[in-house]
């Protein structure tokens, strides 16, 4: 019973990981396209793009903490 627990834990987490990985990709292609319209200077692009990057792993973190 714990190696059945064991592979039900990993393969829930391995699907989360993976889950997260692409809406990060997908979510990353936007936050780039929405900033590209704006025409900043590529250092002030940059940081933006990681303070939105990091707010949307802490939103995506906290909806996919159930499965």
């Amino acid at each position: 019973m714990k190696s059945l627990k064991a592979i039900k834990f990993a393969t829930k987490h391995t699907i989360t990981f993976f889950l997260s990985i692409y809406i990060s990709y997908v979510v990353g292609k936007r936050v780039d396209k929405f900033l590209g319209k704006y025409n900043l200077p590529k250092p002030i692009h940059n940081i933006l793009f990681i303070i939105f990057g990091i707010i949307y792993t802490i939103l995506i973190a906290y909806i996919l903490k159930p499965i």
